[in-house]
């Protein structure tokens, strides 16, 4: 039978481990640094220009626990992918803290195609969204 400093040392390695586990869910679901071009809200509207196999993100200011989170509205599938699914990083650990949410796609083919992202509530049944993001995508 454990005495109490025996409990209090067995408390402190199982919350140990459960926050190294909780680190390293977070860590292996990481956007990759590599990724060659980071689109934010201040690119909505614009036309930029890529190339078959590029890779780019598209991150932007939201806060999931308001209910709000951003959603790919509309785009070509046989020209640009979404690979994975988005991920949310928080600006600080405060409980309902904003922060980012990072969208990874990947370009197929050549063409010219527009992607938009609208930012809502899923639950809400309204005919505009709170924001959205809109970009024009020409490929080489």
């Amino acid at each position: 039978m454990l005495d109490s400093n025996g409990w209090k040392f067995l408390w402190i390695v199982i919350s140990v481990g459960s926050i190294w586990g909780c680190a390293e869910a977070v860590s292996s679901r990481r956007i990759s640094e590599t990724d060659n071009r980071i689109l934010t809200q201040a690119d909505s509207g614009k036309t930029v220009e890529m190339h078959v196999g590029e890779i780019f993100q598209i991150s932007l200011k939201g806060n999931p626990t308001t209910g709000y989170t951003w959603h790919v509205r509309d785009t070509d599938e046989t020209v640009i992918r979404q690979t994975g699914d988005p991920v949310h990083v928080a600006d600080s650990g405060l409980m309902g803290a904003g922060g980012k949410t990072t969208f990874r796609f990947q370009v197929i083919r050549a063409g010219d195609v527009s992607l938009i992202l609208d930012y809502r509530r899923s639950f809400e049944n309204r005919p505009e969204p709170e924001k959205r993001f809109i970009i024009r995508i020409i490929i080489r």
